[in-house]
């Protein structure tokens, strides 16, 4: 799961839809199902949204080798792990 809130997500996705940016279609097989598809001027976003962030993620990871990025990653993994726990944990009480 992404750890977005089901609305919250469709109210992204509707926003995306109407920027033309995405495209909704049925499932064939279920449907109940949706497929997403990116539009044109999605994967142009796409690009230009890459080329701005290469510089400075670069720049950033300058001098971390895999096995640091691995064990940062994991922490980070660990503490969104945490995070959602804690969230359940506070809705159940």
């Amino acid at each position: 799961m992404v750890g977005i809130d089901g609305s919250t997500l469709v109210r992204l996705l509707d926003s995306l839809e109407d920027r033309g940016l995405v495209k909704r279609h049925c499932d064939p097989l279920d449907r109940r199902g949706r497929w997403l598809v990116i539009t044109a001027p999605g994967k142009r976003l796409i690009v230009r949204i890459r080329k701005a962030l290469q510089s400075p993620e670069a720049q950033l990871l300058q001098g971390v080798d895999a096995t640091e990025m691995t064990v940062m990653v994991r922490g980070l993994e660990r503490i969104r792990e945490n995070l959602l726990r804690l969230h359940v944990q506070r809705a159940e009480a």
